[in-house]
């Protein structure tokens, strides 16, 4: 609430609410709050996960309430994968 604010908060709920349960948005897995007061989000994927739609639609959401953010997509490989490559 210190950093997003009860009326933004409730307007991201609203338009998180507005989609129907088979998309209903999701958070991403991580966020964070730079010293600058920006918004940065994180989703981490595993080996073979993809976007679901359900978490596309989620970061677009929050994407549109914070003017000062950043959306990244983190694809995690196993370390034998690396030291091959």
């Amino acid at each position: 609430m210190t950093h997003i604010g009860y009326s933004k908060l409730s307007e991201i709920q609203r338009a998180s609410n507005a989609h129907d349960l088979a998309n209903k948005p999701v958070a991403p897995d991580l966020w964070f709050i730079d010293k600058q007061g920006d918004f940065h989000f994180i989703e981490v994927k595993l080996p073979g996960d993809r976007i679901a739609l359900h978490q596309v639609i989620g970061m677009s959401i929050l994407k549109e309430y914070f003017d000062k953010s950043s959306i990244l997509i983190i694809n995690l490989k196993p370390q034998s994968i690396l030291l091959h490559n």
